[in-house]
């Protein structure tokens, strides 16, 4: 077994939300066979950057788990709600991001 259900796999960046980052779990048991367990990969991409608000089990991305024969693909979801700053602290925020590139 690669994750267990429920289990929280990694954080990810929240833009414009009370905290900077939120968990992501996954809701099944995920499997893979491997002679050796460095031959197991997980890779996490997200749909997009996630903004707040997010609610708790949203879907938010998937994991893919790869060995040396096989590729698999999963759903990740949100851990946690993650409310959004309020609009005097969004536009602060955003002006920040112009300057900082």
């Amino acid at each position: 077994r690669v994750f267990y259900r429920g289990e929280v796999v990694d954080s990810i960046p929240v833009l414009y939300g009370n905290d900077v980052s939120v968990k992501v779990k996954v809701k099944n048991n995920i499997y893979a066979t491997a002679k050796n367990i460095k031959d197991i990969k997980s890779i996490i991409n997200i749909d997009g950057e996630l903004q707040a608000p997010n609610i708790k089990d949203q879907k938010v991305g998937t994991i893919t788990v790869k060995t040396k024969y096989d590729q698999k693909t999963y759903d990740i979801f949100a851990n946690e709600t993650v409310k959004s700053v309020n609009i005097f602290e969004k536009i602060i925020l955003k002006i920040y991001e112009k300057f900082k590139k």
